[in-house]
């Protein structure tokens, strides 16, 4: 199982709208409860709460903002931030 990621961002620039996005994921046997897992954003923490056989339960936060997220097979979770001409979202799902 892997918990796959992609990270989106967006921004107004010279009056235009540009975007980007990356992707990666990380392998579920290497989750350890607490664990802290490696961003394209350096400001945004994603810390293993919990981690069961095909579920984990995830804590997100970037700077005032946290939430909580059971992300499985079924459930992909979304976070993300807006402020004036820029913002980013992250997506999380668990792949087979």
């Amino acid at each position: 199982m892997k918990l796959h990621y992609t990270y989106y961002t967006h921004g107004f620039s010279g009056g235009m709208m540009l975007s980007n996005s990356t992707s990666g994921e990380w392998h579920f046997d290497t989750f350890q409860q607490g664990a802290t897992l490696a961003c394209p954003n350096s400001e945004l923490q994603v810390v293993v709460q919990e981690k069961t056989c095909k579920s984990v339960l995830l804590n997100v936060k970037y700077r005032q903002t946290q939430a909580t997220l059971q992300v499985s097979c079924n459930n992909p979770q979304r976070f993300g931030s807006e402020a004036n001409a820029y913002g980013f979202s992250i997506e999380f799902a668990v792949k087979e």
